[in-house]
């Protein structure tokens, strides 16, 4: 039997969306492009994507400062990640590694198996040049 270590979201926003069931407009019928959450007690917040038009309920001013809360954490903990420039790829066995020569242009260095090599790339294949 499968238990799920996560803790559940009992109350909020979210939730709350998760737990409501999303009625199509008439509209959804002729075109597909609107869906509309049945009307509940305050306003309601419109917004289109991809022409795509999502009318729902606005959340709670507490609810949305706790959201931002949470993303600006998980942010704060990928900025280290994020700040750090480059690519790191990792050599393997019979896979090669393409890169431009610094000093003459239009010419590779491919790398494969330990051992270095310069050379063009000709219909898609690369060939030495020495």
């Amino acid at each position: 039997m499968f238990t799920s270590l996560a803790k559940p979201l009992s109350s909020g926003y979210l939730p709350s969306m998760a737990n409501s069931f999303a009625t199509p407009s008439k509209s959804v019928q002729k075109r597909g492009s609107v869906v509309s959450r049945r009307a509940t007690k305050g306003a309601s917040s419109k917004v289109t994507f991809s022409g795509v038009t999502v009318i729902a309920p606005k959340p709670a001013s507490a609810d949305v400062k706790r959201n931002v809360a949470m993303s600006s954490e998980a942010l704060e903990r990928a900025k280290k990640r994020l700040m750090r420039p480059g690519v790191r790829l990792y050599a393997r066995k019979d896979v090669p590694l393409y890169s431009a020569d610094p000093d003459r242009p239009g010419v590779f260095i491919r790398e494969l198996n330990g051992k270095t090599e310069r050379g063009v790339l000709e219909n898609g294949t690369f060939k030495v040049t020495g």
